[in-house]
């Protein structure tokens, strides 16, 4: 069990000892879910030991240049070698769009953008 600092893992017969911080996230307000007995009180209890909250991409767009960049990278980037030239066009539009998926909705805009006609310059070799 979990709460007593154990698993077992999948096809294991024998319990080992974990050191783990369970990070959970939701769009869902728990509190509310908890009353409506929409969300089990222990698991509740359990997960909230910080809580942290965090607005909506829409309302932080000046955080959206560094997560594109970051999502161009680890998407087409490491695989090519070319750089991520985002016009300021590009960089405006995607900082008003009203990301109603959050940063999962940006992440998959510039995964599909990179397989469907990412352009950019190749880096030179060392």
């Amino acid at each position: 069990m979990l709460a007593e600092r154990k698993i077992t893992r999948l096809g294991e017969t024998t319990a080992r000892a974990v050191d783990v911080c369970v990070i959970a996230i939701s769009n869902r307000n728990l509190p509310q879910l908890v009353e409506a007995g929409g969300f089990l009180t222990d698991l509740y209890d359990r997960l909230k030991v910080l809580e942290i909250h965090l607005p909506p991409l829409r309302q932080r767009p000046e955080d959206i240049p560094l997560l594109a960049e970051h999502f161009y990278q680890q998407t087409f980037q490491q695989r090519t070698g070319v750089e991520a030239i985002f016009s300021p066009d590009v960089m405006e539009a995607l900082q008003s769009y009203n990301w109603q998926g959050n940063v999962r909705q940006l992440r998959n805009a510039i995964r599909r953008a990179c397989a469907l006609m990412c352009t950019g310059r190749r880096r030179k070799a060392h």
